[in-house]
């Protein structure tokens, strides 16, 4: 059976970075939910829903969806309306077939899925392992996400003011995360040790243990 470890963290908050370092030490497979949410933008079920509910102006000459960011301005602001909801029901079902192919067919016993909402998911559940990333600058980190993701403040305040939020006490380790390669490195390799030893870094003043 295959063990999944989750990693969960707001965007920007250094996780991505992080579960790419883990990976490497502890050759596991890797599974970005973020880019399977992407990915199904392309999908003609999806095309087909969007030009459907939301209406052709959101499909191009191609007949193909013209911009994420205008379907996620949508979204962020029509929150509880019975067009998100029909989003972000045939958004899960899709992404989830994607997920669920890929655990199925993997030949690594560890597999690795990192996502900002992966905490309400059934994958949460599932994990052996479960990590919160924190990054130790806020303020960094939106302005980070602004230039990375090429938005403006109002987009981002949207899109942060989404109900997500997280309890500690659900993860096995809290990592906070300085904006530092060598920070994140060490931070990393300290938690593939735990995981690898299958101990409790109780000494690491790095981690908050959660028993």
């Amino acid at each position: 059976m295959t063990n999944i470890i989750a990693i969960v963290g707001k965007s920007g908050s250094g996780k991505t970075t992080f579960s790419n370092l883990l990976t490497k030490y502890l050759d596991c497979q890797k599974i970005s939910v973020d880019e399977i949410a992407h990915s199904i933008y392309d999908n003609q079920e999806f095309i087909d829903f969007i030009n459907d509910v939301f209406g052709s102006n959101y499909i191009d000459d191609n007949g193909r969806i013209v911009d994420r960011k205008i379907i996620g301005e949508y979204v962020f602001s029509h929150r509880g309306s019975k067009e998100v909801k029909m989003f972000n029901e045939i958004s899960w079902r899709l992404m989830k077939e994607k997920i669920d192919s890929i655990l199925t067919n993997t030949k690594s016993k560890c597999v690795i899925l990192e996502w900002f909402n992966l905490h309400n998911t059934c994958y949460f559940d599932m994990a052996t392992v479960k990590i919160l990333i924190k990054a130790k600058d806020e303020e960094q980190r939106t302005m980070m996400i602004r230039l990375r993701d090429n938005i403006s403040k109002e987009y981002l305040d949207k899109r942060e003011n989404t109900g997500i939020s997280y309890n500690e006490c659900d993860f096995d380790y809290v990592v906070e995360i300085e904006y530092d390669n060598e920070d994140i490195i060490t931070k990393a390799e300290t938690i593939a040790n735990a995981i690898n030893n299958k101990c409790k870094c109780t000494n690491c003043e790095i981690i908050i243990q959660k028993d």
